[in-house]
């Protein structure tokens, strides 16, 4: 406050100086608060945030004016002193060492710096800033503070990052884009040409440069054989895009013919003057590819930022719409099919609208363009320019509008757009990845879809160098690609091209087409940049690989047909001949005891072609998984004798006399039992045994088994001293069909089964066949089973083949059979025990039969008759006659048999051929 002096008083000179003093201390107090008010009104007004901060690691900040709240989102008291948060924080983190790296450079020098980077404000937002500031320093030369100014560029940034993403697509796919393109001046002639340019028109870009457009484009309607008009002489003339027609060719230099789409764009400069065209075309010799240019279309048209819509020609109305409409307009899908342009656009009437169809309808143009404003669901409006074309769409004549927003707040998007439009079809239905690579400083830079091929976003890949490239590239292709590329370096090639693998995200290997060409050289001709394109050709390899793979299959499965064909053809017909043969011997009065024992080869050789039968039937049957085990308890010791006693019988009908065969069984094994499907256990040794056999003459054969009781596991082993097995064929000797020799001067028997069977049964009954061999020494198979010294469990009756029943006298047995030749078998056997017989020749005949008044005692019931099966018949039979005993016979003998005869009412299944041991056994059961 001003110190005051009433008038009269009298002051000393050291008064008066004093007083003075503390009257220009007043003055100078308010001038500074003056000043300070204006500053702080200054800084207030400033476009972006004031700041003070200690140079430490949190950035602590002294001083923030209030643009921090609109910068940031966090009012100053909260970051001053880093009260709620720092502004470290507040700095994006990948970052962070950036901007601490960039300010401790520019404060070193003692000079000014000036850096970009991100912030993520309160509400969660990334806003690119631009910092300028300056280190404060004290008497010693040490910095104390850093002050400056932080102004919001993320608007900025974003424009800069798409013009030059726009203009990395434009070098890229002129350079790399598979079709070919033309360009030229206002007066057509030619400034550039492709490669693919050049070869489909026959001309070299260098001769034709500076000629007409019509030097090199001579277009012809492939229906009426007149030229078509150059597209590039109609752009320059209207200014507007043009789609050539359909049915156009291109007549090459060479006379070739090429059926080619095309488009042309005018090329405008900064000024919106054209100064030229741009012609694309493409290859559509094999078909016009209406499919992918659909296919192209609706992936542009679903996630173009501009309104699309599609509407049918006779009625109006809306029959498509893609996001970008329904996010401008305010409208859902739904609400939008159905309407029609009328009930969006101002000023327009169904007139109007008629009006601007019409010249598209008398093919007076082939695009109209117009200016509406559109207006949205919450009724505001905007201005838009609309592009209709004519279409067919879902197989009904249509139009397509394309609708670019003029409002203000796109402008910047119209303006990139515009900047592009001499590409728009170009860049159509590509979705290829995009790189391009500066060669000196090892700079790489993709596009989103090169990182998506690869399971990446464009961050994960960051930084994105040759390296990278490198790296993710499969060894062995690297220097294929290197190579070519070499080549390209030194001109040796137009262009680079290479397949090559790259790792996928997933640690998968994917296959991609890598082209690219050199976009520019150095005076002295050295490459300094290069772009191209990516694209997955997976299925494409997998498919040529699948392909292989098959036509080898192919050539496999042929060889080894022909090879089962002629195994099959010899043993089928060396025991047909036996039996036709001797059968036809016994017809011509043959002495009895001559015929007993031709009876006794005709036996022998119809019990061989019947296991020939099965093991075709049992190896069909696991293959298809429909095999079942039927689990019992036995004694193993009983087991093995009685296999053994078998097999001698079966070694000597092989004619092995030489042959010495044994059986090994453990000692005190007296006791031990086994749980499993007994039937096919048997038939896995019987295989082994006969196959030591067939390979072991002379010699000796072993068959037995060994106990481990510390895994409570049981091995069963078939050795033999014989041929042996060559290394390279230990692999294919369970095959189905295959066998070690496969030629046709092979001396030993069988069509490659028995083996194959093994193993499959073998797994099924939870256990793994093996094979030790070694050429000329013998061979071992060797498979375990899980073991249970439980106690003797005896078998089940039906598995037992009882002695046949002395006389059936008085009982009436019921034979369902349309075979007659299996009738009479059953007839004789059952005659020759005393049985009556009656003859059914089909269901309904057996079903009629049994419900009549004739006593009949039991039926024999075929499976598969005419008119009505057994099962059927069984089952009807049954209802009426439930204690008539039925017992089911099958040539099948599926094992599905059993459970659906079951199923039908029957008592017991027998399979066929039947045998007369077991079948006097089944019918002990109900007759006795």
């Amino acid at each position: 406050m001003k110190k005051t002096r009433k008038k009269e008083e009298l002051l000393s000179p050291e008064e008066s100086e004093q007083h003075e003093k503390e009257l220009q201390a007043d003055h100078l107090t308010d001038t500074l608060s003056d000043t300070q008010r204006q500053l702080e009104s200054l800084i207030g007004n400033l476009p972006g945030m004031v700041y003070r901060c200690r140079p430490d690691r949190h950035w602590t900040m002294e001083y923030l004016n209030e643009k921090c709240r609109e910068l940031t989102g966090y009012a100053p008291e909260d970051i001053i002193h880093n009260r709620k948060i720092s502004y470290n924080d507040i700095i994006v983190s990948s970052d962070r060492e950036y901007v601490r790296s960039e300010i401790a450079k520019a404060t070193e020098k003692n000079s000014r710096f000036e850096l970009k980077y991100r912030i993520k404000t309160k509400r969660g937002e990334i806003k690119w800033v631009l910092e300028n500031g300056t280190g404060v320093r004290n008497k010693k030369g040490e910095i104390i503070q850093v002050e400056g100014f932080i102004q919001d560029i993320t608007d900025l940034v974003n424009a800069e990052n798409e013009l030059v993403r726009a203009h990395n697509r434009l070098n890229v796919t002129l350079k790399s884009i598979g079709d070919a393109v033309i360009t030229t001046d206002t007066k057509a002639k030619i400034t550039f040409m492709n490669a693919v340019a050049e070869k489909l028109t026959g001309h070299n870009s260098s001769t034709s440069a500076g000629k007409h457009i019509s030097y090199v484009l001579k277009l012809i309607n492939m229906k009426t054989g007149k030229r078509v008009e150059n597209p590039v002489e109609r752009v320059l003339t209207s200014g507007k895009p043009v789609n050539m027609s359909e049915h156009t060719a291109l007549m090459a230099q060479n006379g070739k013919e090429y059926i080619i789409s095309d488009s042309a764009t005018p090329i405008t400069g900064s000024n919106g003057n054209i100064i030229g065209a741009v012609l694309v075309f493409r290859d559509d010799t094999e078909k016009y590819r209406t499919a992918r240019k659909i296919e192209s279309f609706s992936r542009i048209f679903e996630d173009s930022l501009n309104e699309i819509f599609i509407l049918d020609a006779s009625t109006r109305k809306f029959l498509y719409a893609n996001k970008g409409a329904v996010s401008n307009l305010g409208y859902s899908l739904d609400e939008l099919t159905g309407m029609t342009p009328t009930d969006i656009a101002f000023p327009l009437t169904d007139e109007a609208l008629n009006e601007l169809i019409r010249p598209l309808e008398e093919g007076t143009v082939a695009k109209n363009a117009f200016e509406l404003n559109h207006r949205r669901r919450n009724g505001t409006h905007y201005p838009v320019e609309v592009h209709l074309q004519k279409t067919i769409f879902d197989n009904r004549d249509a139009y397509v509008a394309i609708i670019l927003d003029k409002s203000e707040h796109k402008e910047t998007l119209m303006s990139l757009e515009r900047e592009q439009k001499r590409l728009e079809y170009v860049l159509e239905g590509t979705n290829s990845g995009i790189w391009e690579w500066e060669i000196e400083s090892g700079q790489l830079t993709i596009n989103d879809r090169w990182a998506e091929m690869l399971g990446y976003t464009m961050d994960e890949l960051q930084p994105v160098t040759y390296d990278t490239w490198l790296k993710l590239t499969h060894p062995e292709d690297l220097q294929i690609a290197s190579d070519l590329l070499e080549k390209h370096f030194r001109k040796e090639i137009d262009y680079y091209e290479c397949d090559t693998r790259m790792k996928h995200k997933n640690g998968k290997w994917i296959w991609v087409l890598d082209r690219g060409m050199v976009a520019e050289r150095g005076p002295d001709g050295k490459p300094l940049l290069m772009a191209g394109t990516h694209q997955d050709i997976t299925d494409r390899k997998l498919a040529e690989e699948a392909l292989k793979r098959a036509l080898e299959k192919s050539k496999e499965a042929d060889r080894l047909k022909s090879t089962f064909l002629a195994t099959m053809s010899h043993e089928l017909r060396t025991p047909l001949n036996a039996i036709i043969g001797f059968a036809d011997l016994i017809e011509h009065d043959t002495p009895a005891a001559e015929a007993e024992s031709f009876a006794r080869v005709i036996s022998s050789s119809g019990k061989h072609l019947l296991r020939l039968v099965q093991e075709i039937f049992d190896i069909t049957i696991m293959e298809a998984g429909e095999l079942k085990l039927f689990e019992s308890g036995f004694s193993l010791n009983e087991f093995m004798n009685e296999l053994f006693r078998v097999m001698l019988q079966e070694k000597s009908s092989m004619g092995r006399d030489r042959t010495n065969f044994r059986l090994v069984l453990p000692e005190e094994s007296e006791s031990f039992s086994l749980h499993t499907d007994k039937n096919r256990l048997r038939q896995i040794l019987i295989n082994l045994v006969k196959n030591a056999f067939k390979f072991t003459d002379p010699g000796t054969v072993e068959l037995g088994y060994s106990v481990d009781r510390s895994a409570d596991l049981i091995e069963f082993f078939v050795r033999d001293t014989g041929i042996g097995i060559p290394d390279e064929k230990k692999e294919i000797i369970f095959d189905a069909f295959r066998q070690a020799d496969e030629s046709l001067s092979r001396s030993h028997g069988g069509v490659g089964l028995g083996l194959a069977i093994a193993k499959n049964l073998t797994t099924l009954l939870g256990g793994s066949i093996h094979v030790a061999s070694e050429k000329g020494e013998g061979s071992t198979f060797s498979f375990r089973l899980p073991a249970a010294a439980i106690g003797m469990e005896s078998d089940s009756a039906e598995n037992k083949q009882h002695a046949p029943a002395v006389t059936y006298k008085g009982n009436t047995i019921l034979i369902a059979e349309d075979a007659e030749s299996s009738y009479r078998l059953l007839n004789v056997i059952l005659s020759k025990a005393g049985a009556n017989t009656l003859w059914a020749k089909n269901g309904r005949e057996a079903v009629d039969i049994c419900l009549s008044d004739k006593k009949i005692d039991l039926v024999l019931m075929d499976i598969n008759m005419p008119e009505m099966n057994g099962l059927e018949a069984a089952a009807l039979i049954k209802a009426e006659k439930p204690e008539l005993p039925i017992i089911a016979q099958t040539a099948y003998a599926s094992y599905n048999d059993r459970e659906r005869s079951q199923q039908s009412g029957c008592d017991d299944y027998i399979e066929k051929p039947i045998r007369r041991p077991l079948l006097f056994s089944k019918l002990n059961k109900f007759l006795q």
